[in-house]
């Protein structure tokens, strides 16, 4: 998808960004997958809130869908701390 939209700007710093940050982005969400059994009244909020933040990117540049991830991977953190 960001390939898609952004197709010359992917190749520079920006783009290997973004990248880095999808892949920590699901890593964390394939933690709260792992440790979800008894806080599941938290880790739903907190994917709410992570998916709140990740709707809101799909008119955003390129910069703003690496911050916008940031934010999103951060709100999952807070599921598994």
């Amino acid at each position: 998808m960001v390939r898609d939209r952004f197709k010359g700007k992917v190749a520079g710093k920006a783009g290997k960004k973004v990248e880095k940050e999808i892949v920590k982005v699901i890593t964390s969400l394939e933690k709260v997958e792992g440790k979800s059994e008894g806080r599941l009244k938290k880790a739903g909020k907190g994917v709410a809130k992570a998916e709140k933040r990740l709707e809101s990117l799909t008119s955003a540049g390129l910069k703003g869908i690496g911050k916008g991830l940031k934010k999103a991977r951060k709100s999952l953190k807070m599921v598994f701390a």
